[in-house]
């Protein structure tokens, strides 16, 4: 059976997708056991969740705030998770709908494993996932890397890049 339990885990490094919810720190931590036993290097990636609704030239703007926003968020939350661990790490971000952006990173990436926290639970994510799908759904559709779905691991709504405010020149 090819891609089954008993096939070897292909290199590469351990992709870590987290929302910069109450989660991020276990989805951080846990990936990075799971890199460190693989001695793989750790990829954190955040997507910057979008909308149509927004005009090109504002979403452009919107979205390099947001990037920026959320980088200078999860940089110190990810240091303080990865204490006492010399675990290599990077950080990179891409705005989007976050199944699809981690699946198109996975593409270039070729990571062993993918590590994502689970849906939060409470109605608003039921209604969210039936308009998007789960993160892990999506990816278990998208990717033939594993995926690693850490139970509780993301508990707070995402923010869209139209909920920041416009940079105004």
């Amino acid at each position: 059976m090819t891609g089954g339990y008993d096939s070897p885990v292909r290199a590469g490094p351990i992709l870590a997708g987290v929302d910069g919810g109450a989660g991020t720190a276990e989805v951080v931590r846990s990936a990075a056991r799971l890199a460190a036993s693989a001695g793989a290097e750790l990829v954190v990636a955040h997507v910057v969740t979008t909308t149509n609704s927004m005009l090109p030239e504002i979403a452009a703007l919107n979205l390099a705030t947001a990037e920026d926003d959320a980088l200078a968020a999860l940089v110190p939350e990810i240091c303080i998770a990865l204490i006492g661990t010399a675990q290599p790490w990077r950080v990179v971000t891409a705005t989007g709908n976050p199944g699809i952006e981690l699946a198109r990173l996975a593409e270039r990436l070729h990571p062993a494993a993918i590590v994502v926290g689970a849906d939060s639970s409470g109605w608003l994510a039921r209604l969210r996932r039936g308009f998007d799908g789960s993160v892990p759904a999506q990816l278990s559709r998208r990717q033939t890397a594993r995926i690693v779905v850490i139970p509780g691991a993301c508990s707070r709504p995402r923010r869209t890049a139209d909920q920041v405010d416009p940079v105004v020149p």
